[in-house]
């Protein structure tokens, strides 16, 4: 039996080093320790850098000109020329303090949106009031829904924002929070890659007045890892610094595309209290890659009645961090360092708000070993479709829409040039990634099906060469169609064996 509170030695040893590496200064001490921390607690996570487009336009597409957008790998991508809409939610239930502040931060953004939803959860202060005075004289289009019962559940608010959003993305805006006016103009155009599927910016914690709180760890500005832009798998954030905390503190501080997401997903965010933002980045993270970008800039604000203070007093908190290490388990097959580490934050934060006693009744017992056993069930499923006709291309895409709106997670590996990848992307669901062929090449077939938590392929007539034998030597099943007629029930989570 192992007890959490037992698993920090590299904590300690990390401490001790700095001790010994800088005796005499203090600050490089422990910038220092902060480093060595972020190296252990990111579980050998990998980066993938975002440089920008050197670009060549083909019908509605952009094309890198060079295959290569990585500042340190040159891993290519298609990018989408279109510029994606955006709605904005706001979910308010008593912050008629803030909300002029958090519309007006939104409203000054350097790009534009196209639609704002004020969802009001039956406030009893002056927010109705303040919502109307505010948005009086706005250009943007506005839909207001004001609730005469309050709903009990912040999650049921997203949810039912979710369903009156049209946009092809969503920034969902805690209504005490703000932002940097360039927060949209630095995020969006990660989107233009369809294999993004969520791109989150710097977060800074703020006081009643606005004023940056000190961060008790490695400051943003100083930390090594988060001071430039990355973009990775959602496999492997949620295996590295994604599986052992939530860094996106509040919701405001990122955007992702709008999917359909089945009704046990929104049942499933209901049912938390407290970490169903946790629960929803890994949902919509899906199949596809997440970026992140320090020069998008959003403050979450620390007062005495925000709830996610007060949630460190509630023991809800610490029991849906063990959920959110299961649902991790189920998704991502997040490994045994993540979950360690996941449930080792919560024990430290459950000892400094509630007591060691608290502390050593949340650990006791094999938790990790018990968390450990849950299974992965949901697949992620590699198809590769090369240029094709358009009987194939749709036949193919509409297999993709069918599995991934079944809850599986799906990525296209396209072959072919940008009108053929134009034509596939016309197909496809937003809830599919979307990547070309070069891309797992270039990579390395081994290391991309590795990265990504492929655990089936499904090829038409031409296979990307090697995927075979790549398939075999990692024991992921690999199927050869037409993509016509195909038994879906043949995708279920049963089917990685075969």
């Amino acid at each position: 039996m192992t007890a959490i509170w037992t698993i920090r030695p590299r904590h300690k040893l990390a401490k001790l080093l700095a001790y010994i590496r800088y005796p005499l200064n203090s600050s490089e001490r422990k910038l220092f320790r902060g480093r060595l921390i972020e190296t252990i607690e990111f579980n050998g996570f990998q980066r993938r850098q975002f440089a920008g487009p050197k670009s060549v336009s083909y019908s509605g597409l952009l094309l890198d000109a060079e295959y290569g957008i990585s500042v340190e790998d040159g891993l290519p991508v298609f990018r989408d020329a279109r510029t994606p809409t955006i709605s904005v939610i706001i979910p308010n239930y008593n912050h008629a303090a803030f909300l002029k502040e958090r519309i007006r931060s939104i409203l000054d953004q350097e790009i534009e949106f196209h639609e704002l939803i004020i969802l009001d959860d039956a406030s009893t202060d002056d927010s109705r009031n303040v919502i109307l005075e505010t948005i009086r004289d706005i250009s943007v289009p506005v839909r207001l829904v004001f609730n005469e019962t309050n709903s009990g559940s912040i999650f049921r608010q997203w949810e039912k924002g979710f369903e009156l959003a049209k946009g092809d993305l969503i920034w969902l805006c805690e209504s005490d929070d703000t932002c940097d006016p360039r927060f949209l103009g630095t995020l969006v155009p990660y989107f233009s890659d369809p294999s993004v599927m969520m791109a989150f910016g710097r977060i800074d914690s703020i006081d009643r007045e606005g004023i940056v709180v000190p961060q008790s760890g490695l400051s943003l500005s100083a930390s090594k890892f988060w001071g430039a832009p990355i973009i990775a798998s959602a496999y492997s954030w949620f295996n590295g610094p994604f599986g052992n905390k939530n860094i996106v503190a509040n919701v405001g501080g990122c955007l992702f595309r709008r999917q359909e997401f089945s009704p046990d997903i929104f049942s499933e965010l209901a049912s938390y209290r407290i970490c169903g933002d946790w629960y929803l980045y890994s949902r919509v993270a899906r199949g596809g890659r997440i970026a992140y970008d320090p020069n998008a800039k959003a403050y979450f604000r620390v007062h005495t009645s925000n709830s996610s203070k007060a949630s460190l007093k509630s023991e809800s908190f610490y029991n849906e961090h063990v959920r959110i290490a299961q649902a991790l388990r189920r998704h991502y097959e997040v490994n045994k360092s993540a979950i360690r580490l996941l449930l080792q934050n919560a024990w430290a934060i459950c000892v400094a708000n509630l007591g060691y006693a608290a502390g050593r009744e949340f650990a006791q017992g094999g938790l990790i070993g018990e968390v450990m056993k849950t299974p992965r069930n949901i697949n992620h499923i590699l198809l590769i479709l090369a240029a094709c006709d358009e009987h194939v291309v749709s036949a193919a895409c509409r297999l993709a829409n069918t599995v991934s709106g079944r809850g599986e997670d799906v990525t296209v590996l396209l072959s072919g040039d940008a009108s053929f990848f134009d034509r596939a992307h016309g197909f496809l669901s937003p809830s599919v990634s979307i990547l070309p062929s070069i891309f797992a090449e270039r990579m390395g077939l081994d290391l991309f099906l590795t990265e990504f938590g492929i655990t089936m392929v499904w090829v038409s007539d031409h296979e990307i060469g090697g995927m075979g034998e790549a398939c075999r030597s990692l024991r992921i099943p690999l199927h050869k169609s037409s993509f016509e007629g195909l038994d879906f029930s043949a995708l279920g989570p049963e089917a990685r064996s075969g």
